[in-house]
C-alpha cells in the first residue's frame, strides 16, 4: 500500500457526488467548495467519493476495500497453508524418527 492510499484511508473524508458526465463527478468538500472528479470508470448517477481534506492526495471513488480484503483472503490462505505444513510435520515426525532409530549404518 502507498503513503497516498494509507493516507487518503485514515484521513480522507467520505461525501457523495453526482455525475456531470461520463468520468466525470462533482462533489462539495467540507468547507462548502465544488469540486470536481475526472478520469474515472464509474458511471453511476451517484457516487461516494474519498478525498483528502489538507489536497495532498488524489480523491477517488468509493472507500478502496477491494485491495484490502485481496491481501486478507491471501494472509488467510498463506496462513493457511503454513499451518498444514506444521501439522504435516508434527505427524510426520514421530514416525520418521522411529524409523531412523531402527535403521542402522553397519
Amino acid at each position: 500500500m502507498t503513503r497516498e492510499t494509507w493516507r487518503l484511508r485514515n484521513r480522507g473524508v467520505l461525501v457523495e457526488g453526482r455525475r456531470l458526465y461520463a468520468g466525470a463527478y462533482e462533489f462539495t468538500d467540507l468547507e462548502g467548495r465544488t469540486r470536481k472528479l475526472t478520469g474515472t470508470s464509474t458511471y453511476a448517477e451517484r457516487a461516494e467519493i474519498l478525498y483528502d481534506p489538507e489536497g495532498r492526495v488524489e480523491a477517488q471513488v468509493g472507500r478502496g476495500t477491494t485491495g484490502t480484503l485481496v491481501f486478507a483472503v491471501l494472509v488467510f490462505f498463506l496462513c493457511l497453508a503454513m499451518t498444514t505444513a506444521l501439522v504435516a510435520v508434527a505427524l510426520a515426525g514421530p514416525l520418521v524418527a522411529s524409523q531412523l532409530a531402527s535403521f542402522s549404518l553397519f
